[in-house]
């Protein structure tokens, strides 16, 4: 004999399973019998992880709208255009699902980044904890979660701030080798936006037609106004970067 609970289950697993059949046979074009929704109830029992497959795709679903309200609560505060971002879009997704996992069982969350996320990301940290507090949907978000947000958002800027074609540069120092070189391979590993076409000292810069170059980088002062070269550190830090990308958008 079936019990009470059986047979519940079991008319739940067959909705189920007629309910997937339809969105089949709307997908397919075509047509399912009575028998044929019996024997997908019974591969979903025989599975015996109905219960997880709904929970997952219903996890899916609250994942991705909770990006896409963080997103556009970040977009409004900065006016940059975040949705059009798919790396972002995807990137969220992925880590948001660990993430509410982590916040809902209590789990102390590490993020040894958090200082200099703090100090080269200052506004944009403000701007992310206030979206997240916006959306939190209850839960007690820590600032080292916040922190990797932010990380997942200063990578979207600097994608979003890429040129359509590279930037042309030379870069210049006083002997035309040395700290330019090593400028110049920080600058090809971690910002594929800018063509480095090759070092020069400022005697040969100098004399190289305007039109076959966009930008000067220097490591050293140039007899040029600031608008027309701009100074790094050989070893590009960070701010360097902010500035560099600063004076692209310029």
């Amino acid at each position: 004999f079936i019990q009470p609970e059986e047979a519940g289950s079991a008319k739940a697993m067959l909705a189920d399973a007629r309910s997937f059949a339809v969105r089949l046979e709307n997908t397919l074009d075509l047509r399912l019998s009575d028998a044929e929704v019996v024997y997908i109830a019974k591969l979903f029992d025989a599975a015996g992880e109905m219960s997880e497959i709904i929970e997952l795709a219903h996890s899916d679903v609250e994942m991705v709208e909770i990006a896409h309200r963080l997103t556009e609560a970040v977009a409004k505060r900065t006016g940059l255009d975040f949705q059009e971002d798919r790396t972002l879009r995807a990137g969220l997704v992925e880590h948001l699902g660990a993430a509410m996992k982590r916040l809902r069982e209590g789990t102390r969350i590490r993020n040894p980044l958090l200082s200099p996320i703090r100090k080269d990301y200052e506004d944009l940290f403000g701007i992310v904890r206030q979206a997240v507090d916006e959306i939190r949907n209850g839960l007690d978000v820590p600032d080292e979660e916040i922190g990797f947000l932010v990380m997942h958002f200063g990578a979207s800027i600097e994608r979003l701030n890429q040129p359509e074609q590279p930037v042309r540069a030379i870069l210049v120092c006083s002997s035309g080798l040395s700290s330019s070189r090593l400028l110049g391979t920080r600058l090809r590993k971690e910002m594929p936006q800018i063509e480095v076409l090759g070092n020069a000292s400022w005697y040969e810069a100098a004399r190289m037609p305007e039109e076959q170059y966009d930008l000067i980088i220097s490591t050293i002062d140039l007899p040029l106004s600031k608008d027309k070269y701009i100074r790094l550190s050989p070893l590009l830090t960070a701010d360097d970067k902010e500035r560099l990308l600063q004076f692209l958008q310029r």
